[in-house]
């Protein structure tokens, strides 16, 4: 029996497996967040009186991810995807304690610019 044409890395087989179920998982995190943000926005502006930073809400969000990425990128080329997707893990779960318990609409904001850490582990992965 003959060997075959592409080399096969038996010493890992099993870690493509676990990182297109971790990128899997996170795009789907990414995605729930986003839904269940959306939808509960416009109560969250009523409840915390702040219309006038309803917009700013999803605009931080998008800056932060564009930010976020290039910076992560950068990270990822010096140092692997590993420890930029880890601390943007950490940052994302720190952004939800902050907006979920932000007492103000500022605070909302902050804690949106914050969970944008979940974007730049999804982008890592492509």
């Amino acid at each position: 029996m003959s060997e075959p044409a592409v080399a096969v890395d038996r010493g890992e087989p099993n870690r493509p497996r676990f990182l297109a179920l971790g990128l899997f998982l996170t795009v789907t995190i990414a995605a729930f967040e986003v839904t269940a943000v959306l939808t509960a926005l416009p109560s969250i502006v009523d409840d915390l009186d702040g219309a006038s930073l309803y917009g700013a809400t999803v605009a931080a969000n998008l800056l932060a991810s564009i930010l976020a990425v290039v910076v992560a990128g950068e990270m990822a080329d010096r140092v692997g995807p590993a420890r930029p997707y880890a601390i943007s893990a950490v940052v994302f779960v720190l952004g939800l304690l902050v907006a979920g318990t932000a007492p103000t609409m500022p605070v909302v904001v902050l804690g949106r610019v914050l969970q944008r850490g979940v974007g730049v582990a999804d982008r890592l992965g492509q």
